[in-house]
C-alpha cells in the first residue's frame, strides 16, 4: 500500500512539473521602457508662455516642443533603459522655472532647469 501511494505521488509530481509556462502575447510590451518625457502638468498652447522645449538642449530634448508648460511643471525624462528591478531609468528631472529678465517688456522668460 505504501509503495502504491509513493508511486501515485511520484506520477502526480512528474505530471505537475510538465506544465508549460506561457507568456502573454503583450508581455514584451508591458515592461518595455521607451525614451520619452513624462509630464506632471497639463500642456498649454506653445504661444501661451511658460516653458517650451529647446531642441538644442540635450537635457530637455525629449520634452515635446509643440506645447508650453506652466511655471512649476515637473517632467521626468526616461532614457529607454531599465534598472535591475525592471523600473524605467529617469535620466533627467526638469522643472519649469522663471528665467532671467526677458527684455524690453520687463517680463521673465521661463526655462527648464534639469538635473540628473
Amino acid at each position: 500500500m505504501t509503495a502504491r501511494l509513493l508511486l501515485h505521488a511520484g506520477v502526480l509530481l512528474i505530471a505537475c512539473n510538465d506544465a508549460e509556462l506561457l507568456q502573454r502575447p503583450d508581455a514584451a510590451q508591458v515592461n518595455e521602457c521607451v525614451a520619452r518625457a513624462v509630464t506632471f502638468c497639463d500642456a498649454m498652447p506653445a504661444s501661451a508662455g511658460g516653458c517650451v522645449a529647446d531642441a538644442n538642449d540635450p537635457r530637455a530634448r525629449l520634452i515635446p516642443n509643440d506645447a508650453s508648460y506652466p511655471l512649476g511643471c515637473l517632467v521626468n525624462v526616461l532614457d529607454g533603459r531599465q534598472d535591475l528591478s525592471g523600473t524605467c531609468v529617469v535620466s533627467e528631472s526638469c522643472r519649469c522655472d522663471p528665467g532671467p529678465d526677458g527684455g524690453d517688456e520687463g517680463g521673465t522668460v521661463s526655462r527648464w532647469s534639469c538635473s540628473p
